[in-house]
């Protein structure tokens, strides 16, 4: 019956815009005015009859087994009289043929696939996709028909394109040559992101893109490059402070401040009507300087308020090379494969029974300790659905107190554990415990011998390789909790997944197969790695100032009102240590 009735109403609906349009083209001097007050009142007309659906020139459509009357737009009273006489020739028509006009034909509804693949450059997910593959062509070109030719070999140039800021003060960070290259990756960066913005949300004109979009970006590229600096200093870059905490801390103390000073002012200067003290009606105008904040905090927001976009291309651009994990061996493979998952079962059930409330922000922290720190979490949000919120606290949360390990592992390492580990074991297990990618370089040097560093930034690199098929799993698993407990249709699970799934994991997977196996010449896949890798590191930086910049201070005092997720931190954190010695043991020691 349902049914039925929408049908009958798509086609009532139909055929009431048929007649309209064709009593329009037969009074040229109708306006659209008319046209809106003949639409009214056929369906008021419909209404008051109670029909399902009503008469269009000659006939009415009924339900079957119903007879119509036939009616003409003179028998409409309600519509104005320049409407009348200008309808009443097409009325007459009508009339006189006894011609009902045929049922609109109802379309089927277009099938899921179909809807899939018209939102490949539609959604984010796959914009990032896109461009990230995009990234990787224009660096393989780099490196295939400049570098390699006019530098030599590839770990030669690599020496000389800093794309990062240098590390100072032993070396001069505003030399003109590492200032060239970092700005031919913010140039690259910023006609992507422009271009990508434009297709995905923007649809003005040029000089709107340019100002709304582009010039806040440049705003964004510079602060990110500032924090960049700072971690680049030789002390913190030597204790493992990463850049994401400076991206953070600059981005939460650059919007809390706008916000603060802006208050309640709008972006425009505008009079508002208020009461004085007497209370008589008065005109407020809000000082100059309140409105330039909030103008600048709202046009800085255009770019920030899609921080996820940002972190997703660089996960993409965290290309591994899954030749070397083949090389790392079995003995590798145990510390890297089953160790998180391991932690991610346990920190599951850690997470029920501490934060049974607060799921989404539990699961995003275990991914952060379970697999790569900041990177992991920032996936697993993007993939299950975490406020920013949630996720500016678990990257807050695992940055921050990375440094404690990144400064304790190599020292006990060192003294306690090399004996009975081995020193690759030793490396591997910094490299398996170590939250961020660059903590474990820096701890794996600080440990100091060349076998225990190799290893431990492969381990690392493995499970970097590895993190889109935790989040697949991970997602896959949460969703199907969420359809058992909300009761949800079975039939509908594999669409829902599918819906849910993180498409920026296939283009990880992409790029780093590409580059794994497309790019057959040794140098210049080290290459091609080295510059996208380059390019990823910026975006995450973006990133995480992004997240930082809609980030209130308030939020870390979460730490306080809520110690169980400290709790959590550290209980799965020495979990996780200790299971990772011991594979690090089985693999290095009782398989040597």
């Amino acid at each position: 019956m349902e049914d039925q009735e929408t049908i009958l109403s798509l086609r009532s609906s139909f055929m009431t815009e048929e007649y309209i349009r064709r009593s329009m083209s037969r009074n040229a001097s109708a306006t659209p005015a008319d046209m809106d007050i003949l639409r009214q009142s056929l369906s008021r007309r419909a209404r008051d009859d109670g029909e399902e659906s009503y008469m269009t020139g000659a006939e009415s459509v009924l339900p079957p087994g119903t007879t119509g009357v036939r009616r003409s737009s003179n028998d409409d009273s309600e519509v104005g009289e320049s409407m009348l006489s200008k309808t009443t020739d097409y009325g007459a028509s009508a009339s006189t043929t006894g011609t009902a006009l045929a049922p609109a034909p109802v379309k089927p509804p277009m099938p899921k696939w179909k809807k899939e693949l018209m939102n490949l450059h539609t959604t984010d997910d796959w914009m990032a996709v896109w461009l990230c593959l995009l990234q990787v062509l224009l660096c393989w070109l780099a490196v295939h028909f400049i570098f390699n030719y006019v530098q030599g070999d590839t770990a030669e140039w690599m020496a000389e394109i800093p794309v990062l800021p240098y590390l100072w003060p032993e070396n001069n960070p505003m030399d003109l040559v590492n200032l060239k290259y970092i700005a031919i990756a913010f140039g690259v960066i910023l006609v992507l992101s422009t271009g990508g913005y434009w297709k995905l949300y923007h649809k003005e004109g040029i000089l709107l893109l340019l100002g709304g979009w582009t010039l806040p970006m440049c705003v964004v590229l510079m602060l990110s490059y500032v924090a960049t600096l700072i971690s680049r200093e030789e002390t913190f870059d030597g204790n493992g402070i990463d850049y994401a905490v400076w991206d953070l801390a600059i981005g939460m103390a650059v919007g809390n401040l706008l916000n603060f000073l802006s208050g309640d002012a709008p972006i425009r200067n505008e009079y508002i009507v208020g009461f004085d003290e007497d209370g008589f009606a008065a005109e407020k105008k809000w000082p100059q300087w309140k409105v330039a904040c909030s103008f600048v905090y709202s046009w800085l927001t255009t770019v920030t308020c899609v921080a996820e976009y940002y972190i997703k291309i660089g996960i993409i651009l965290l290309i591994v090379d899954f030749n070397a994990v083949i090389e790392l061996g079995v003995r590798g493979l145990i510390v890297a494969i089953p160790v998180p998952g391991l932690c991610l079962v346990v920190g599951w059930q850690m997470a029920k029974c501490l934060l049974p409330d607060r799921l989404t922000f539990a699961i995003c922290l275990m991914f952060g300790i379970s697999i790569c720190g900041s990177s992991a979490v920032a996936a697993c949000s993007a993939a299950i659905g975490a406020t920013k919120q949630e996720l500016s606290l678990g990257v807050s949360i695992v940055a921050v107190f990375a440094i404690i390990f990144i400064i304790g592992e190599p020292l006990l390492g060192k003294y306690v554990l090399e004996d009975l580990l081995t020193v690759k074991g030793v490396g591997a297990w910094i490299g398996g415990t170590v939250d961020l990618t660059g903590g474990v370089v820096a701890a794996a040097e600080t440990y100091g011998e060349l076998e225990g560093i190799k290893t431990a930034v492969i381990v690392k690199l493995t499970q970097n390789a590895l993190l889109g098929l935790w989040i697949t799993i991970g997602t896959a698993v949460w969703m199907a909790t969420q359809a058992v407990e909300k009761k949800v249709s079975q039939d509908s699970i594999a669409y829902r997944l599918w819906q849910k799934f993180p498409k920026f994991v296939i283009g990880y997977f992409a790029c780093s197969l590409i580059t794994s196996y497309a790019i057959t010449d040794e140098n210049e896949r080290i290459g091609v790695s080295y510059l996208a890798s380059q390019l990823g590191r910026w975006w995450f930086s973006i990133g995480f100032f992004s997240i930082g910049f809609s980030t209130s201070f308030t939020i870390l005092t979460e730490l306080y009102k809520t110690p169980k997720i400290l709790v959590l931190y550290f209980g799965l954190q020495t979990f996780d240590i200790v299971l990772t010695g011991v594979a690090a043991y089985i693999g290095f020691r009782v398989l040597q």
